[in-house]
């Protein structure tokens, strides 16, 4: 069990959802995202609902967006078929994927 937690690396991850969506909507595509997650063999540390805000510029038709920023630990190897599952949801409009170090990883709050 030791050596599968040291493969696993921990990443930020910050999402943007569609303002369109309901909060049952919204709670089915984190379901969505959980579960790709497990699927390659990573694990949720925290998630925080940072809300819906106003874009800068419009995405996909949209001036505002829903983003939900997580901390999560996965092996690297499974980071390039995770990502291409993320580009194919069609409610995720953005997202960005950033390592952190295991020495300076602060857990988000969680809120869901």
């Amino acid at each position: 069990m030791k050596k599968q937690e040291e493969k696993l690396k921990t990443y930020e991850i910050l999402f943007l959802i569609r303002p369109d969506m309901g909060k049952e909507e919204l709670n089915s595509q984190y379901k969505d995202i959980e579960n790709i997650i497990s699927k390659h063999s990573g694990k949720i540390d925290s998630v925080q609902d940072l809300g819906k805000r106003q874009l800068a510029y419009e995405i996909k038709k949209h001036k505002e967006g829903v983003y939900y920023l997580m901390n999560v630990s996965m092996e690297p190897s499974c980071l390039k078929e995770f990502e291409s599952e993320l580009k194919l949801s069609e409610p995720i409009l953005r997202f960005a994927i950033t390592r952190l170090d295991a020495t300076k990883a602060a857990p988000a709050k969680a809120t869901i």
